[in-house]
């Protein structure tokens, strides 16, 4: 066999020409090897053809969608006024509030009660006692101190109950004439020198502060850390007691609801009734939006916000009743300012819940929340350009669907 003698002038791919020549019968097997390789590539590059030409052409709506005899349609508006409204009024508790409220003015007038556990043992050498109250917001409030002649309940006690059965004999709480203390509300703390500490102790009932000027003061209850305390002073040592109980009992003063005014209140409940007619809905609509508009006349705010819930009834609504009632869940509630012109209150899930269920659509009840938290009133308009009115926005099902 010749040998081959590589020039080393030759190019580099030559050389590898040249080491690349197989053997003798090496070839045809290199051959079949290629042949099965580039049949298997091109099968596959075929099937991922196939298989992208598929995808791309796929329809993409959901399955079924293509057969409807139309699409989805537009949402369709309505907008309604109540078919019926009233408004009532209500002493409420409010002992379960943070704040006791102490002041009046030319239309309500707020009393605080207290109660402490005393014994007769405390009066032994006793030199002084003392009634502290601790200030959250205060104006200059001047107050006289009596001793409470009923037993009373701080949860359910109001202007006229002393609990949930029984009744002041006089409105806004039976108590002696006797004072037995007097200042004014100023600053962060007020302290009060008591007398007649032998009568407080025995009689076991409590004490109330009544205002005797105009103005509102915000007294820590004994829902909080800074509760009233009443301080016994000996010879040689003190003793400090918190309250056990205590309440904000409120009345309103000349202030008279007018038949077709509508009022929502707090500390003095105001309840405002509203109904819409939504029966002229297709059941199977979706509500996608439903908001109540509310326009205020006039407001009356201790604080600078304060909020309004809606409750639905349970039953029919009941002219002259004052004890409406509404469902405990809150179905929506906003948030109010004394600056504010309009009232916007979100009723989607309402409205639904109304549209599924037409037996149970008894109306709604505006009312504060919690009523206890503070002395508010807004008076809402009810003139025609500006009743309060209910906007919704709803989806009909496609034709054919259902």
């Amino acid at each position: 066999m010749p040998m081959v003698v590589l020039d080393p002038r030759q190019s580099r791919m030559q050389s590898i020409l040249l080491y690349s020549i197989p053997k003798k019968g090496l070839f045809p097997t290199y051959w079949r090897n290629f042949r099965v390789i580039t049949k298997i590539m091109w099968r596959n590059f075929f099937t991922g053809f196939l298989f992208a030409l598929t995808l791309f052409n796929c329809n993409r709506s959901p399955v079924g969608f293509d057969q409807l005899d139309r699409e989805l349609s537009e949402p369709t508006l309505y907008q309604f006024n109540p078919s019926a409204s009233a408004c009532y009024q209500r002493h409420i508790a409010n002992g379960s509030s943070i704040n006791l409220i102490l002041g009046k003015n030319q239309e309500y007038e707020s009393r605080v009660l207290i109660l402490f556990p005393l014994v007769d043992s405390l009066l032994d050498s006793l030199n002084e006692v003392r009634l502290v109250l601790k200030t959250s917001r205060y104006r200059s409030v001047p107050f006289t101190i009596h001793i409470i002649q009923q037993e009373w309940q701080e949860k359910t006690v109001s202007w006229l109950r002393t609990d949930s059965l029984g009744y002041w004999l006089n409105p806004g709480a039976d108590f002696s004439e006797l004072v037995i203390g007097q200042g004014t509300i100023t600053a962060d703390s007020t302290v009060i020198i008591l007398s007649h500490i032998d009568s407080l102790v025995r009689n076991g009932r409590g004490l109330i502060l009544i205002p005797s000027d105009t103005g509102f003061a915000f007294l820590y209850s004994c829902e909080t850390a800074n509760d009233p305390k009443i301080i016994y002073k000996y010879p040689k040592k003190e003793r400090t007691f918190t309250a056990s109980a205590d309440a904000s009992i409120i009345d309103t003063v000349n202030l008279n609801l007018g038949r077709n005014q509508l009022w929502v209140g707090g500390g003095y409940g105001f309840h405002t009734y509203l109904k819409f007619a939504i029966d002229t809905i297709d059941t199977n609509v979706t509500i996608t939006d439903a908001e109540l508009i509310l326009h205020p006349a006039q407001s009356f705010l201790l604080t600078d916000t304060i909020e309004i819930a809606v409750q639905r009834l349970l039953e029919p609504y009941q002219e002259g009743l004052l004890t409406q009632k509404f469902h405990t869940d809150i179905s929506a509630k906003t948030r109010f300012t004394n600056t504010d012109t309009v009232i916007k209150i979100n009723l989607k899930n309402l409205v639904q819940f109304f549209s599924l269920n037409r037996d149970s659509n008894f109306g709604f009840i505006l009312r504060g929340y919690p009523e206890y938290s503070s002395i508010f009133r807004i008076e809402l308009k009810t003139d025609l350009a500006n009743l309060p009115i209910l906007k919704l926005s709803c989806i009909l099902p496609p034709k054919g669907r259902f």
